[in-house]
């Protein structure tokens, strides 16, 4: 029969075994997550683009999307824009500051062609 002094350091070794366990799984899933987050992000960036694009057609309209909270990094005010974090647009857009009221969500937003031969977005 061993000792109960062993009996408890093994146990110690054990827990801390488990520990150090636990620490490397939650690491390992906060980076897959922050990953995917990053990877969904650009995919709704993706597709605002596409909207916005498909919009430019007309002098004026008006279409629903889904508007992910990184268009809010780039909306301090009207200000050019040629590219949207990589995706390009057709034109010219300068992007008024009601995009992102209820930002990330699905909005309402209108899109018309401005006096410098760009395109006005608001939300």
């Amino acid at each position: 029969m061993a000792p109960k002094g062993q009996l408890s350091f093994e146990f110690l070794i054990y827990i801390a075994v488990s520990a150090a366990a636990l620490v490397a799984v939650f690491s390992i899933y906060e980076a897959s997550g922050a990953s995917q987050r990053a990877a969904s992000t650009g995919i709704y960036m993706q597709e605002l683009t596409a909207s916005i694009n498909g919009n430019m057609a007309y002098q004026s309209s008006s279409f629903y999307a889904y508007v992910p909270p990184g268009i809010c990094n780039v909306t301090e005010g009207p200000m050019p824009v040629s590219a949207i974090n990589g995706f390009a647009l057709l034109g010219e857009i300068y992007i008024a500051n009601g995009i992102c009221t209820n930002s990330p969500g699905i909005e309402r937003l209108s899109l018309s062609v401005n006096y410098r031969g760009g395109y006005n977005l608001y939300g």
